[in-house]
């Protein structure tokens, strides 16, 4: 085949939404999100935007996770299953372990194929060393903190009260003292895409540290709560949410004006079920929560939204079954990048699925 051909095949291919420029990804985590914590599951909770969102896109019924953070997040960054990778059951610390240096992330596939890359929020894949973070594993930035949770003001790890807030390799956490994590790292996300370069796709993985414990909110957040939600955890439980709702709101806002949200995709998803001890994550109708391996620790709220969705799949219930190493295959082949560059995956690409191309999936 000559060059020519082979240019304007490379012309007309596009990716796997049939686009001639990649989507922009942006992947958004939410820490310890229950399964009846949203309000499109329960109308007690006030998530508008995050209903709108989901009612607008595909809600993925059937999508499972860990049981707690660690091996869900590094088998999200890799597509690999945490047997695979050898992951520990407990946190990374400062042992010299983290997730192993010589396996991809989803950044760097996705660097090849020409995106922008950032995180902002909770890292959580190791860092005894400068090798270990994210900016030195395929992000070309990194704002947030490393380990398992922060006090949402102080930025304090809630276990060993290391400030933990950085940019990069700085730690900032002395400048942000007193301002609530949610929403500095919603503001850090809309100055990345205000200072988004629209000749490349952008990849913003938004990982919040919110609702995780400790339970802290603004006030302002609560007042809605006053009347519903009589227990107290429970009500600052419901106000995080509710915080986050906005943040998110915030994000989709600022893709809007830098008329970005066109060529989208949205993904959302909680890292596990939600914490029944030292929270107040409710998991109705699923059995457990957090650390168990029942549905109401392992399977997740999740959903996916964009423009760049088929019509016929807008608005559905999908049942299909998913896991969250299969991001790493779907969101990178989506991108029209190359998910094979490492080692085997355990993840498979699902994006016929998401899409129900086969029209098996909806309720």
């Amino acid at each position: 085949m000559n060059t020519v051909v082979s240019f304007l095949l490379l012309l007309v291919s596009g990716n796997a939404v049939g686009q001639e420029k990649p989507p922009h990804i942006i992947f958004i985590v939410v820490d310890d999100l229950g399964w009846n914590d949203v309000g499109y599951n329960n109308p007690v909770f006030k998530t508008p935007t995050i209903d709108r969102l989901a009612g607008n896109g595909v809600k993925l019924l059937n999508y499972y996770v860990a049981s707690h953070c660690l091996p869900s997040r590094n088998m999200l960054m890799t597509g690999r299953h945490a047997i695979q990778l050898g992951i520990p059951q407990d946190g990374f610390g400062y042992h010299p372990r983290s997730l192993p240096l010589d396996e991809t992330t989803i950044a760097e596939p996705l660097k090849h194929a020409g995106y922008s890359t950032h995180i902002v929020g909770k890292w959580h894949c190791g860092y005894y060393a400068d090798n270990c973070l994210p900016h030195n594993r395929g992000f070309d930035t990194f704002f947030g903190f490393v380990g398992a949770g922060i006090d949402h003001y102080t930025h304090s790890d809630h276990f060993n009260h290391m400030h933990n807030l950085r940019k990069n390799d700085d730690c900032i956490a002395k400048k942000y003292i007193g301002k609530y994590s949610t929403t500095i790292f919603a503001n850090e996300g809309k100055d990345i895409i205000n200072a988004h370069d629209q000749n490349k796709p952008l990849f913003l993985y938004l990982s919040f540290s919110a609702v995780h414990a400790p339970l802290e909110v603004p006030s302002s957040y609560l007042k809605q709560y006053e009347s519903t939600i009589h227990d107290e955890d429970r009500r600052t439980y419901a106000a995080m949410t509710s915080c986050v709702d906005e943040a998110i709101a915030n994000i989709t806002e600022a893709l809007e004006e830098k008329n970005m949200l066109k060529n989208s995709i949205i993904v959302f998803t909680s890292d596990n079920g939600g914490a029944l001890v030292n929270s107040a994550g409710n998991n109705w109708p699923l059995r457990g929560g957090k650390h168990t391996s029942w549905e109401g620790g392992v399977r997740a709220v999740g959903f996916v939204y964009g423009d760049l969705l088929p019509r016929h799949s807008r608005g559905t219930e999908n049942t299909g079954l998913m896991h969250i190493t299969d991001w790493f295959p779907t969101l990178i082949t989506l991108a029209g990048g190359n998910p094979h560059v490492g080692k085997k995956l355990y993840g498979v690409d699902q994006w016929n699925m998401i899409t129900d191309k086969m029209g098996k999936w909806k309720l």
